[in-house]
């Protein structure tokens, strides 16, 4: 009779008896110790890369605007000049409360403080690069859309990446002609993307096919991190094992290796 407890992949076959070694604690322990190290040093990641495209995007759109506040102040001023009596022709619909040449002038003031106010907008600087956050969970299930568990990843990472973002600025389709928002200050600051890296300890590869097919298997269904978060995709699977002889074979059917210097 079929144990119930036991996870999908080992009804299918997939049984691996260093999982209960001391070896692979170890060596789970010691991806949990180096895995800020390994992060650093797999991910081609700057979070810089945009920030001459934001800062010629918020110089352009503060030319716009400066431009389009001189011909405003130009055009109220003009307007002012050609009344016959500023202090005497109404606005429409003011019945008589407010008289035209008022109304431009104070436009006019209006105007002017926001052009000094745009005119004292600095090529935007970015704020200090804030550290990559990485959270390590040990022994995360593998589960089917029904939560049958297929197996088990020896650790996980939820890396999250700092990326720069540009705010106060709208562009077209094209991601062309930015101009400034009225209702939000521009601003460059730091966001953050998540990528998901799955490692699996493996004191020694017993077989290739068996470890092959176990990831494959793996990828197929959702990672349960906890308080109902379920992670589909993973970005990065990685086997960890100081075991060398297939290194390359891994690598060439998509897959990271990662060598341990713990001894076989």
């Amino acid at each position: 009779m079929a144990n119930i407890n036991q996870t999908l992949q080992q009804r299918l076959g997939f049984n691996d008896p260093d999982l209960t070694s001391p070896a692979h604690d170890e060596l789970v322990l010691w991806i949990g110790d180096n895995i800020r190290a390994y992060i650093d040093s797999h991910t081609k990641h700057n979070p810089l890369k945009n920030l001459d495209k934001y800062q010629a995007q918020a110089k352009e759109a503060i030319q716009h605007r400066i431009k389009e506040l001189v011909d405003s102040i130009r055009d109220a001023e003009e307007d002012l000049r050609n009344l016959p009596d500023p202090e005497k022709d109404h606005l429409p619909g003011q019945g008589g409360f407010q008289y035209r040449g008022t109304y431009l002038k104070q436009r006019c003031e209006e105007y002017a403080g926001q052009l000094n106010r745009i005119r004292s907008l600095t090529e935007k600087e970015p704020p200090p690069i804030p550290a990559i956050r990485i959270k390590t969970t040990f022994e995360v299930p593998v589960n089917t859309d029904r939560n049958q568990i297929v197996g088990f990843t020896d650790v996980v990472a939820q890396v999250d990446l700092p990326y720069l973002y540009l705010s106060g600025i709208q562009t077209d389709d094209h991601d062309k002609n930015p101009r400034l928002q009225h209702d939000k200050e521009l601003a460059l600051d730091f966001t953050y993307n998540q990528r998901i890296y799955a490692f699996e300890a493996k004191p020694r590869i017993r077989s290739l096919g068996e470890l092959l097919r176990q990831l494959r298997t793996y990828k197929q269904y959702d990672l349960g991190l906890g308080q109902g978060h379920r992670y589909h995709g993973v970005d990065h699977w990685i086997v960890v094992s100081p075991d060398v002889r297939y290194r390359q074979t891994i690598i060439d059917q998509g897959f990271g290796f990662w060598e341990s210097p713990l001894s076989l």
